[in-house]
């Protein structure tokens, strides 16, 4: 599943509607002024990246809803057509709620909650692992480079989502630590039935082996 067309129209500094085609092969964003060569700051690169994570999950950096629409502009929306013919459409009119719209490989449509739902499905990443795993965003690299040892292992473990399986790591320790507890218990209940085999009475015996056998339960 390849990205193959980015529409956007009244996206952040994208007034208007502007179309991108992508061919297979990997691509570097820059940007340099019609009046000044050397300039490539508030050009666009970042807000051309960060629309495909705006039409997948929804997410921005503007201050409101409304202000990634364009400036006066009514409505805007952000569309990503892939090479499995699964075309997603998130837009919003001003002053109103912003809507998804997924056209399937299928031909169905789906929008909504349940879109959202069927996407994470159809791509296999949430927004979570999108963000660990497909996307560095704006000065990231930056705090990566520039930090101490343990503050950078802390924006890799970010990314990578390292919290996740240490909590698994965790949580198998201390149920190995109660296993090894339980049967080491066991390994002396069962020592003390064996030591009382020879000499016990029967009603001792079978007393012993229910202990046993509740602590084997437990």
């Amino acid at each position: 599943m390849r990205l193959k067309q980015i529409v956007l129209e009244n996206w952040l500094r994208y007034r208007g509607e502007h179309r991108v085609d992508l061919e297979p092969g990997v691509y570097a964003v820059v940007a340099s002024h019609v009046s000044d060569a050397d300039r490539s700051n508030w050009l666009g690169k970042s807000s051309l990246l960060t629309a495909v994570g705006f039409a997948l999950y929804g997410r921005h950096h503007a201050r409101t809803e409304d202000d990634w629409i364009n400036r006066g502009a009514p409505h805007g929306r952000v569309v990503l057509v892939f090479d499995d013919a699964t075309v997603v459409t998130r837009e919003r009119k001003r002053g109103k709620s912003t809507q998804l719209e997924i056209a399937k490989p299928d031909g169905t449509v789906a929008r909504g909650d349940d879109a959202q739902l069927w996407l994470v499905n159809h791509l296999g990443l949430s927004e979570q692992d999108y963000l660990a795993s497909c996307c560095f965003e704006q000065r990231q690299i930056a705090r990566l480079v520039l930090a101490r040892p343990a503050a950078r292992m802390a924006v890799v473990s970010n990314w990578i989502g390292l919290e996740k399986l240490q909590a698994c790591e965790d949580r198998a320790r201390l149920e190995l630590s109660d296993r090894t507890t339980r049967a080491t218990v066991l390994a002396a209940k069962m020592a003390e039935v064996r030591s009382q085999c020879d000499k016990a009475e029967r009603p001792v015996l079978v007393a012993a082996v229910a202990a046993a056998r509740k602590v084997l339960d437990e």
